[in-house]
């Protein structure tokens, strides 16, 4: 058990394999205070994103910014996954228009936030992923993205994005490709929930 314990927390399933435990009814076969431990983690951490998000995508509206909220937390938002808790996240993936791009730096850092490359060179070693912005005082960090996909990868057009999306969220079209880039560009270090992910999205 120790040991799928440690996969399902790398892989993120710590939270998938609790909610299946209570679902089959089989949480006195397993040690399920362990995966309980990991999704109360999980659940927190989401809602201290989401509660992020809701306040910075509010100060860009003011500012005439639009943004989509992409793979993990518009899964969430979307209630792909029935439970808030079920998809791990780590930081916010945010889809803005190109032409925005300065103003919403600006805005972030109204609120608080740290672009990357002013962070000592210390500090940036700590963060994990290539996100623009950490806010120090809880963690939270924004992942800005002016397109679906890496530069030259493919040919996706932004604008045809923006007019398939509807209520701040990306068509299920748009969404399917863009987790396909996504899967494509770490391919080598594919974690299951992303696979998941994209399962619940088909389904």
């Amino acid at each position: 058990w120790e040991n799928i314990i440690q996969k399902g927390n790398a892989h993120g399933l710590g939270p998938i394999i609790y909610l299946w435990c209570l679902n089959f009814k089989i949480e006195n076969d397993v040690p399920i205070e362990k995966f309980q431990g990991l999704y109360n983690q999980v659940l927190v951490l989401n809602m201290l994103l989401d509660h992020a998000h809701e306040i910075f995508s509010k100060e860009l509206a003011k500012h005439g910014i639009e943004s989509i909220p992409l793979k993990g937390l518009y899964l969430i938002k979307s209630k792909i996954y029935e439970n808030f808790g079920a998809r791990q996240l780590s930081d916010i993936d945010l889809l803005i228009r190109k032409d925005d791009l300065a103003k919403a730096r600006a805005v972030f850092k109204t609120l608080g936030y740290w672009e990357k490359a002013e962070l000592s060179t210390d500090i940036q070693r700590l963060c994990e992923t290539p996100t623009p912005f950490e806010q120090i005082n809880n963690k939270v960090l924004v992942d800005l993205h002016i397109g679906l996909n890496r530069k030259g990868s493919y040919n996706l057009d932004p604008i045809a994005i923006w007019s398939n999306s509807k209520d701040g969220k990306l068509s299920n079209g748009d969404f399917l490709i863009h987790l396909a880039c996504h899967a494509h560009k770490h391919r080598s270090e594919e974690h299951t929930s992303e696979l998941q992910s994209r399962q619940y999205l088909v389904c």
